[in-house]
């Protein structure tokens, strides 16, 4: 009866006493009347008692462990979110501002040009959006030339966009682009 008790007790923590204390007993319960050599036992009960310096320690063990795990669920809700940012809401301005409409409700805006001028905005930055595919297909190609060579044809872009009389995208490649730390 020793052994039983013992081995269903080994499935429980210190701080799950009382359960263990009941399965146990259930246990033998539905194992008598037996006997063991000339004896009939009848009638098993154990009771368990455990350090009451053993349940702090092992209550502080499971509160450790539960706030390491809120710990972990947090970096992961965190990373998660970062990670939505960085692929759903910043990809591209659209839907930035959206997002930001959505959060801020209260916000009202301006007027209907607003609205009108919003969802054209959608269209155009849509993945099957024409323009959207080539900017991607442009970022690919500079990604895999050498620092060097996205430096010059940067610099390129800069003269085209200046011989076509539009400066002021010319100004938007800035000297840093064109250094290209990265």
């Amino acid at each position: 009866m020793q052994t039983i008790a013992e081995k269903i007790a080994k499935e429980y923590t210190v701080l799950r006493n009382e359960t263990a204390e009941n399965m146990i007993n259930y246990d033998l319960a539905s194992r008598l009347p037996c006997e063991i050599d000339s004896a009939r036992i009848l009638r098993a009960v154990v009771t368990l008692a455990v350090d009451e310096e053993e349940v702090e320690q092992a209550e502080k063990r499971s509160a450790l462990r539960r706030q390491l795990a809120l710990e972990s669920l947090a970096r992961e809700q965190s990373a998660t979110q970062v990670a939505f940012m960085r692929e759903e809401i910043l990809r591209d301005p659209v839907n930035a501002r959206l997002h930001w409409l959505l959060k801020n409700p209260q916000c009202e805006v301006a007027d209907e040009a607003t609205w009108l001028e919003l969802v054209g905005q959608v269209s155009a930055w849509s993945d099957d959006s024409r323009w959207v595919h080539i900017a991607r297909l442009t970022e690919t190609f500079l990604s895999g030339l050498s620092r060097e060579n996205r430096r010059d044809l940067l610099g390129v872009v800069r003269q085209v966009f200046s011989g076509y009389g539009r400066a002021d995208l010319a100004a938007e490649i800035s000297d840093d682009f064109l250094r290209d730390d990265e």
